[in-house]
């Protein structure tokens, strides 16, 4: 009897913290709407963003896992409900699979660490498996030992900058 009262209150006890949603559509790697309308962030992950090199494969990637699906949103105990933006900020699971972590394990985003969550190492382990294995974001990372997150374009803009200043400097110094 005592068993079965455990775990009739651990049942209740998940339901009041879990929340099914379907998602309607999937806005990139770790953002999407459910069918209320409401816009959810996916805690302690940050996807590339759509106009990077990796936007769409992480976007594809999360659309592929969940869009049309029913899903099971947990709030996190250390962050807070809502962003500045207003979206709800979630743990997401599938049939038991926490999907905010195979974001980050299959490469396709990073563990957040700018703001505390209950699953930060769990989260950074996943990192590190993933940037070990060179999967999705860290497959060029791994052979030039660069970010991912730095696009070459922002380097060849740092650079053109540079030789125009260098040019106004000497150009002045004639004068």
């Amino acid at each position: 009897m005592k068993y079965k009262l455990l775990a009739l209150l651990l049942c209740c006890s998940l339901t009041l913290f879990s929340k099914p949603a379907r998602v309607i559509r999937v806005i990139d790697g770790d953002t999407f709407v459910i069918e209320t309308g409401e816009r959810v962030r996916v805690i302690g992950i940050n996807a590339p963003e759509m106009k990077t090199e990796y936007g769409e494969p992480a976007k594809q990637h999360l659309l592929a896992m969940i869009e049309g699906k029913t899903v099971d949103l947990e709030p996190d105990h250390v962050s807070k409900d809502k962003d500045v933006y207003g979206r709800l900020l979630r743990y997401v699971y599938l049939d038991g699979v926490d999907i905010d972590k195979k974001m980050v394990a299959d490469g396709y985003a990073i563990a957040f660490l700018k703001y505390a969550f209950d699953k930060e190492t769990e989260y950074k382990a996943a990192e590190a498996t993933a940037k070990t294995a060179s999967l999705g974001i860290w497959q060029h990372a791994a052979a030039d030992h660069t970010s991912p997150h730095f696009p070459v374009t922002a380097i060849i803009a740092i650079a053109v900058i540079a030789v125009l200043l260098v040019l106004i400097y000497f150009n002045r110094r004639k004068k």
